[in-house]
Protein backbone atom coordinates (compact mmCIF):
# COMPACT_ATOMS: atom_id res chain seq x y z
CA UNK A 1 0.00 0.00 0.00
CA UNK A 2 1.21 3.47 -0.86
CA UNK A 3 2.17 5.74 2.04
CA UNK A 4 0.27 8.96 1.46
CA UNK A 5 0.35 10.56 4.91
CA UNK A 6 2.58 13.48 3.91
CA UNK A 7 1.67 13.66 0.26
CA UNK A 8 0.41 16.68 -1.67
CA UNK A 9 -2.40 14.44 -2.97
CA UNK A 10 -3.67 13.89 0.58
CA UNK A 11 -3.47 17.63 1.21
CA UNK A 12 -5.54 18.21 -1.94
CA UNK A 13 -8.13 15.66 -0.84
CA UNK A 14 -8.44 17.39 2.54
CA UNK A 15 -8.83 20.75 0.79
CA UNK A 16 -11.66 19.27 -1.26
CA UNK A 17 -13.39 18.04 1.91
CA UNK A 18 -12.98 21.30 3.82
CA UNK A 19 -15.95 23.33 2.49
CA UNK A 20 -18.54 20.52 2.73
CA UNK A 21 -19.07 16.81 3.20
CA UNK A 22 -18.50 14.58 0.17
CA UNK A 23 -19.46 11.01 -0.57
CA UNK A 24 -16.66 8.52 -1.19
CA UNK A 25 -17.63 8.41 -4.87
CA UNK A 26 -17.59 12.22 -5.22
CA UNK A 27 -14.13 12.47 -3.70
CA UNK A 28 -12.84 9.59 -5.83
CA UNK A 29 -14.11 11.26 -9.02
CA UNK A 30 -12.58 14.61 -8.06
CA UNK A 31 -9.22 12.99 -7.41
CA UNK A 32 -9.38 11.09 -10.70
CA UNK A 33 -9.97 14.41 -12.51
CA UNK A 34 -6.75 15.66 -10.94
CA UNK A 35 -4.86 12.78 -12.57
CA UNK A 36 -3.89 11.14 -9.30
CA UNK A 37 -2.84 7.51 -9.57
CA UNK A 38 -5.72 5.14 -8.74
CA UNK A 39 -3.65 3.27 -6.17
CA UNK A 40 -2.95 6.54 -4.37
CA UNK A 41 -6.62 7.51 -4.57
CA UNK A 42 -7.68 4.29 -2.88
CA UNK A 43 -5.00 4.74 -0.21
CA UNK A 44 -6.13 8.33 0.42
CA UNK A 45 -9.78 7.29 0.68
CA UNK A 46 -8.96 4.44 3.05
CA UNK A 47 -6.88 6.77 5.22
CA UNK A 48 -9.57 9.48 5.29
CA UNK A 49 -12.22 6.89 6.19
CA UNK A 50 -10.00 5.59 8.97
CA UNK A 51 -9.59 9.13 10.35
CA UNK A 52 -13.35 9.72 9.93
CA UNK A 53 -12.68 12.73 7.69
CA UNK A 54 -14.79 11.09 5.01
CA UNK A 55 -18.18 9.51 5.68
CA UNK A 56 -21.05 8.59 3.37
CA UNK A 57 -23.28 8.64 6.44
CA UNK A 58 -22.42 12.25 7.35
CA UNK A 59 -22.62 13.21 3.69
CA UNK A 60 -26.10 11.71 3.29
CA UNK A 61 -27.40 13.37 6.45
CA UNK A 62 -26.03 16.79 5.46
CA UNK A 63 -27.18 16.45 1.85
CA UNK A 64 -30.74 15.52 2.82
CA UNK A 65 -30.97 18.42 5.27
CA UNK A 66 -29.62 20.91 2.73
CA UNK A 67 -31.77 19.76 -0.19
CA UNK A 68 -34.91 19.57 1.98
CA UNK A 69 -34.26 23.12 3.16
CA UNK A 70 -33.87 24.21 -0.49
CA UNK A 71 -37.25 22.73 -1.41
CA UNK A 72 -36.40 19.44 -3.10
CA UNK A 73 -38.69 16.47 -2.67
CA UNK A 74 -37.79 12.93 -1.62
CA UNK A 75 -37.68 11.42 -5.11
CA UNK A 76 -35.12 13.93 -6.35
CA UNK A 77 -33.05 13.68 -3.16
CA UNK A 78 -32.97 9.87 -3.33
CA UNK A 79 -31.97 9.93 -6.99
CA UNK A 80 -29.15 12.40 -6.37
CA UNK A 81 -27.84 10.38 -3.43
CA UNK A 82 -27.77 7.23 -5.59
CA UNK A 83 -25.83 9.14 -8.28
CA UNK A 84 -23.31 10.10 -5.60
CA UNK A 85 -22.78 6.47 -4.64
CA UNK A 86 -24.63 6.46 -1.32
CA UNK A 87 -25.80 3.05 -0.15
CA UNK A 88 -29.54 2.31 -0.33
CA UNK A 89 -29.73 1.64 3.43
CA UNK A 90 -28.32 5.11 4.20
CA UNK A 91 -30.73 6.71 1.74
CA UNK A 92 -33.68 4.96 3.38
CA UNK A 93 -32.39 5.98 6.79
CA UNK A 94 -32.15 9.69 6.01
CA UNK A 95 -34.96 10.23 3.51
CA UNK A 96 -38.16 9.74 5.41
CA UNK A 97 -41.12 8.81 3.26
CA UNK A 98 -43.62 10.27 5.70
CA UNK A 99 -46.22 11.90 3.44
CA UNK A 100 -47.27 14.47 6.05
CA UNK A 101 -43.70 15.77 6.33
CA UNK A 102 -43.32 16.06 2.54
CA UNK A 103 -46.78 17.60 2.10
CA UNK A 104 -45.72 20.37 4.48
CA UNK A 105 -42.43 20.84 2.58
CA UNK A 106 -44.36 21.00 -0.72
CA UNK A 107 -46.75 23.61 0.72
CA UNK A 108 -43.72 25.60 1.90
CA UNK A 109 -42.35 25.52 -1.68
CA UNK A 110 -45.71 26.73 -3.03
CA UNK A 111 -45.93 29.54 -0.50
CA UNK A 112 -42.38 30.65 -1.19
CA UNK A 113 -42.88 30.63 -4.95
CA UNK A 114 -46.48 31.84 -5.25
CA UNK A 115 -47.11 33.77 -2.05
CA UNK A 116 -49.76 33.21 0.57
CA UNK A 117 -52.62 30.74 0.31
CA UNK A 118 -54.51 31.06 -2.92
CA UNK A 119 -57.88 29.97 -1.54
CA UNK A 120 -58.67 33.49 -0.33
CA UNK A 121 -58.70 34.57 -3.99
CA UNK A 122 -61.05 31.85 -5.20
CA UNK A 123 -60.30 28.86 -7.35
CA UNK A 124 -57.13 28.75 -9.37
CA UNK A 125 -57.38 28.70 -13.11
CA UNK A 126 -56.27 25.42 -14.66
CA UNK A 127 -53.03 26.89 -16.02
CA UNK A 128 -52.09 28.28 -12.58
CA UNK A 129 -52.86 24.95 -10.91
CA UNK A 130 -50.76 23.20 -13.59
CA UNK A 131 -47.81 25.55 -12.92
CA UNK A 132 -47.91 24.61 -9.25
CA UNK A 133 -48.18 20.90 -10.00
CA UNK A 134 -45.30 21.06 -12.48
CA UNK A 135 -43.10 22.94 -10.01
CA UNK A 136 -43.61 20.29 -7.33
CA UNK A 137 -43.15 17.37 -9.71
CA UNK A 138 -39.91 18.90 -11.05
CA UNK A 139 -38.69 19.36 -7.49
CA UNK A 140 -39.08 15.62 -6.90
CA UNK A 141 -42.30 15.37 -4.92
CA UNK A 142 -44.31 12.17 -5.51
CA UNK A 143 -47.69 12.48 -7.23
CA UNK A 144 -49.69 11.71 -4.06
CA UNK A 145 -47.82 14.38 -2.10
CA UNK A 146 -48.40 16.88 -4.92
CA UNK A 147 -52.14 16.12 -4.97
CA UNK A 148 -52.39 16.53 -1.21
CA UNK A 149 -50.33 19.71 -1.14
CA UNK A 150 -52.39 21.26 -3.90
CA UNK A 151 -55.49 20.26 -1.95
CA UNK A 152 -54.38 22.84 0.61
CA UNK A 153 -54.71 25.35 -2.21
CA UNK A 154 -57.79 25.66 -4.39
CA UNK A 155 -57.95 23.15 -7.21
CA UNK A 156 -59.78 23.89 -10.46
Amino acid sequence: MTDIRNSPELDRAIQILTPREHSVLELRLKLVKRNIDREKIEAIIAYLLELDYLSDERFAEAYVAERTRKGDGPTKIQSNLRKRGVDRALIERFVSLDDDFWIERAIDVLRKRFGARDDEFGSLQFDEWTKRRTLLMNRGFPAQVVRNALGEFQRP
